[in-house]
């Protein structure tokens, strides 16, 4: 199979062979359960010693970017794809440094990054404002924890206690693309974050057992699902889906830094927590 990669050097087509694997947080809290599951769809797994997968490439469609090469090359939780568009939170492009910023440079920066995006991936991209409800939300500024893409089943599910005051742009897009978008209220759910699904390649998705109120909805909306216990890695800000990522072939990615585990977030927040304040 061809695989494009866009890096500092052009894009280029790279043939490899279709291994797919699921990449598993080797930090994950039921990593047993999900390799299960993901061996019963035929596919393989592979455990990986990073915090978040996510941080290190973003792959659709059989095209790769990558953290080396591009500051926005990296889901980080940032994007939610579509058959036709892409979903990016608000904070995903370049923003400059917190103190020393260099306005126009850093506006056309992120002009340019969001236009390279979506050439890339042959999609329509949508920048929404993204944020939180409470001051104790986390990263919530990250949208795939508060936003479920189900391409095979032509559903947007979006969780409607932080997107309410933006509900109208999401049905815009929803209308543009044929996608119909369903709103769902996980307050009553015993765990935060029930829409941060892993969701293989085949259509399964992967929940978390602990949100039995998601459950029901994806089971009224006919999607085939199964379940696994997350209910620990909600604590650090993400769940299946943040803890997980998918690749053709791990080679095209074996070279990536293993950033964010868990001891360089420990030193990275000691050293620069006055920044968050």
């Amino acid at each position: 199979m061809i695989i494009t990669t866009l890096t500092n050097e052009g894009i280029g087509d790279v043939e490899v062979k279709r291994k797919p694997r699921i990449l598993i947080s080797k930090y994950f809290e039921d990593k047993k359960g999900l390799r299960e599951i993901v061996r019963s769809q035929k596919f393989m797994t592979k455990e990986i010693d990073n915090h978040w997968p996510r941080d290190l490439f973003t792959y659709f469609n059989k095209k790769l970017l990558t953290i080396n090469d591009f500051e926005f090359g990296a889901e980080q939780g940032n994007y939610v794809f579509g058959k036709s568009f892409l979903i990016a939170s608000s904070n995903a492009f370049s923003q400059g440094d917190l103190f020393e910023t260099n306005v126009i440079n850093e506006m056309i920066t992120g002009m340019e990054d969001r236009k390279l995006l979506s050439d890339f991936f042959g999609v329509k991209l949508y920048e929404l404002k993204t944020g939180t409800i409470d001051r104790f939300c986390g990263m919530s500024d990250h949208i795939d924890r508060w936003c479920l893409s189900l391409p095979k089943s032509n559903y947007l599910i979006v969780e409607k206690r932080y997107y309410d005051k933006i509900k109208d742009q999401f049905d815009a897009i929803g209308k543009e693309h044929g996608v119909e978008v369903v709103y769902f209220d996980s307050g009553s759910e015993s765990v935060k974050q029930p829409c941060n699904c892993l969701v293989l390649p085949n259509g399964l998705v992967v929940a978390n057992e602990k949100t039995p109120n998601f459950l029901g909805l994806l089971k009224n909306l006919n999607v085939d699902f199964e379940t696994v216990n997350a209910d620990q890695s909600y604590n650090f800000e993400g769940s299946i889906r943040c803890r997980t990522h998918y690749i053709d072939n791990f080679d095209l990615v074996s070279n990536l830094p293993a950033i964010w585990n868990v001891r360089y977030w420990e030193d990275y927040m000691h050293e620069h927590w006055e920044e968050f304040l």
